[in-house]
């Protein structure tokens, strides 16, 4: 039994459009996925804060030699944590060193 022409045409349209719509859904499944973000920024723990904080008891943003005397730690490497130099620790370098003790 043979079928018509327009059965015939009409089972290939829908064969047509399914093929088109699984084309479509490839495609849309294909596409570039977005990079993942990057890592948050670590901000200092309030630990590391209030550690710099009692050790500046002048509270002008440093620490200095002076400053460092009641922290033997600190002030027998005084030295080697002023990374530039300047005759006072930093918040960078203060949490730079203590991050290498813990």
């Amino acid at each position: 039994m043979s079928r018509s022409r327009p059965a015939v045409v009409g089972s290939f349209l829908r064969a047509w459009s399914c093929i088109a719509a699984c084309a479509a859904a490839a495609t849309a499944c294909a596409q570039p996925q977005p990079a993942p973000a990057p890592p948050p920024v670590r901000l200092a723990s309030e630990a590391v804060v209030a550690a710099f904080n009692r050790a500046d008891t002048n509270g002008d943003g440093f620490v200095t030699r002076e400053e460092s005397a009641h922290l033997p730690a600190i002030y027998a490497q005084f030295d080697e944590l002023d990374l530039d130099h300047d005759g006072l620790l930093s918040f960078a370098e203060f949490s730079t060193w203590l991050a290498k003790v813990k």
